[in-house]
């Protein structure tokens, strides 16, 4: 059963503006994936290991292409853990004519539910 991340995380109530789901891809179907947009400068990506399938694999490598109406620029993208509420990584990214492109980094423990919090500098 899903419990609630402990830890808010910043930013995540301005993300009520828009529905990316239909506008990303990732590059494995064995994982779930789903998207939002606050204002235009905020996104968040929920990216999941789809435990239905036999032999889904690790998050780790994944990559994520969105077609979004986020201004274009400099962005942090936080990966956190959804379930531990805790910060796995964070870089920068650029986003060029609304498109984003993410790959999930390796982290130093199996995580199998990430969260990406996309904010602009």
């Amino acid at each position: 059963m899903f419990e609630p991340s402990p830890a808010p995380i910043p930013g995540i109530a301005t993300l009520a503006g828009s529905n990316l789901t239909e506008r990303m891809r990732v590059s494995n179907k064995k994982h779930l994936l789903w998207g939002a947009r606050g204002d235009r400068r905020t996104a968040i990506v929920w990216l999941l290991r789809d435990t239905r399938r036999p032999n889904a694999p690790l998050l780790s490598g994944a990559r994520v292409e969105m077609v979004t109406d986020l201004e274009d620029g400099v962005y942090t993208a936080e990966f956190r853990d959804t379930r531990q509420g805790r910060s796995l990584h964070s870089e920068f990214i650029f986003v060029d004519k609304g498109i984003v492109f993410l790959e999930v980094p390796e982290f130093d423990s199996p995580v199998s539910d990430v969260t990406v919090l996309i904010r602009a500098m």
